[in-house]
């Protein structure tokens, strides 16, 4: 087993931090804001204060999407310390999974799109108009992400190999999250709903595999999972204002 001990220490330092995690009332206090300051002001109540910090509401969807990728990665690059250095790569390999759909688009020979000029896609050198401009830690390493025919598949492809050790709990996410997609896919599915699906699946993980990498990983798709619905929250209320009469019930 390779530095598997290391979780029993790490698991406190979860715990923690899923014990901070907003509350349905917090929640409720956010999404119940009208428009996006309001809702950006409640977030910073709350332990999500680091993904908004740098963020007003005169932010344009481009800066907001920037914010929250940059965010994810230092989240990502700040975990990969605590469980030991064997599992440093499989875990700031998902510093990534943002840029995933931009790559997949690339990836389908679409030409870039025009914020990919001043927020260059990892990887894709020339393809993205910038060449060298990107924030490719290992040159090369994301290229095979940028021409795969299913980039997704190529992404856990790789974070498989990354991982120094495996177990039922790699099965277990695995299967949570491509659960996940197939019914995004469908067009009964309701966003919301299967995000918090998927977000209470991964919390029965999370505790199913306490002191362990599986809890681990869990762990940070849960905050993942949390970032993704603040990011809605804000573009939501930016893109779309709404009315304070539409959201009396909250």
């Amino acid at each position: 087993m390779v530095d598997s001990p290391r979780f029993a220490y790490v698991q406190p330092r979860l715990q923690a931090r899923f014990a901070l995690r907003p509350s349905r009332a917090e929640w409720r206090l956010m999404e119940a804001s009208a428009d996006v300051d309001h809702f950006i002001q409640a977030a910073r109540q709350t332990s999500l204060r680091p993904w908004v910090d740098h963020l007003n509401a005169d932010a344009s969807a481009g800066h907001v999407e920037r914010t929250f990728r940059d965010t994810w990665g230092e989240r990502t690059n700040e975990a990969s310390a605590w469980p030991g250095p064997a599992w440093a790569p499989a875990v700031t390999w998902l510093r990534w999974l943002p840029w995933l759909p931009a790559m997949r688009h690339l990836a389908r020979g679409q030409p870039a799109l025009p914020w990919m000029r001043d927020d260059p896609v990892p990887g894709a050198g020339s393809l993205s108009e910038r060449p060298g401009h990107g924030r490719d830690p290992a040159p090369g390493s994301l290229r095979p992400l940028i021409v795969a025919e299913q980039t997704e598949d190529a992404w856990l492809a790789q974070w498989h190999r990354l991982l120094p050790e495996s177990g039922p709990w790699v099965a277990a996410l695995v299967d949570a999250v491509m659960a996940h997609r197939r019914h995004m896919a469908s067009p009964d599915g309701e966003g919301a709903v299967l995000r918090q699906q998927l977000s209470d699946r991964m919390t029965r993980l999370f505790r199913r595999f306490a002191g362990g990498p599986g809890a681990f990983f869990a762990w940070l798709a849960i905050e993942g999972l949390d970032a993704e619905r603040l990011r809605y929250g804000i573009l939501s209320r930016s893109l779309v204002p709404r009315s304070t009469e539409a959201l009396a019930w909250a």
